[in-house]
């Protein structure tokens, strides 16, 4: 829910699983992380659950800003 109720430049659809990965991943790199791999592990299906419902919001938030940063048409 971070990934898509704070503003990115960036927002496209399934960002959240992507972070969700990344987490995963890094958790077995990560001394601090150490041990929650299961957390970790067991969050990802459920990023992509959410992103799946939200994925309509992404893809109007990302028409919008295409549409915004489209210049006028001169004439």
């Amino acid at each position: 829910m971070k990934v898509h109720l704070n503003d990115h430049d960036i927002l496209h659809p399934y960002l959240g699983t992507k972070s969700a990965v990344k987490n995963f991943i890094r958790s077995f790199s990560d001394f601090y992380l150490y041990g929650q791999q299961v957390v970790m592990a067991t969050d990802v299906p459920f990023c992509f659950i959410a992103d799946t419902l939200l994925f309509p919001y992404d893809l109007m938030v990302k028409l919008r800003r295409h549409q915004r940063q489209r210049p006028l048409p001169s004439g």
